[in-house]
């Protein structure tokens, strides 16, 4: 080697250079120490910018489950709308079969009082449930069926022989 510094750190850089692009592949520049302040500035930015997505995330999660508890709820409603409207229905039709096994009552008769006082219905779904049976007379209650043709003439059905359909099948049938 020569006695000449400037000569043995020109070839010094020019060994580390090479090392740098073997160890890089040549695809990155190497680092300048004067841009170590840009790289934390930048670092800073990426660092806070993720900490806005993860509250983002946070919030859209609570966002999601507030909305699945939104929508079971609304299920439960409608549940028990459904299951309210089977009993009206059902009720109904205990009245319309009633009505068409008795032909000899009076159509101008006043109605008979009923057994008890009409309450409005019970705003408690266990109350509900326990006026609901279990016996499937609900699903024997909206088959559709009636006690004969002998209400037909009381009813005022144009054709004679035809059996008329039950409530739920005329509901059905509008709808």
């Amino acid at each position: 080697m020569s006695d000449d510094p400037t000569v043995e750190t020109a070839a010094l850089a020019e060994r580390l250079a090479a090392v740098e692009r073997a160890v890089g592949d040549g695809a990155a520049a190497p680092a300048d120490p004067d841009d170590a302040a840009d790289v934390e500035a930048r670092l800073a930015e990426v660092e806070s910018t993720l900490a806005a997505l993860d509250d983002r995330v946070s919030e859209l999660e609570a966002a999601t489950q507030a909305l699945r508890g939104y929508v079971g709820g609304v299920r439960a409603v409608n549940r028990d709308v459904e299951r309210r409207a089977d009993l009206a229905l059902a009720r109904t039709e205990e009245l319309v079969d009633s009505a068409d096994t008795n032909p000899e009552r009076d159509a101008s008769a006043a109605p008979a009082a009923p057994a008890a006082p009409a309450a409005d219905p019970p705003d408690d779904p266990d109350a509900f449930d326990a006026l609901t049976p279990d016996d499937g007379t609900l699903a024997a209650a909206s088959d559709g069926t009636t006690g004969g043709d002998d209400g037909e003439a009381a009813r005022g059905d144009d054709e004679a022989g035809s059996t008329p359909a039950g409530i739920a099948e005329r509901l059905r049938d509008a709808l």
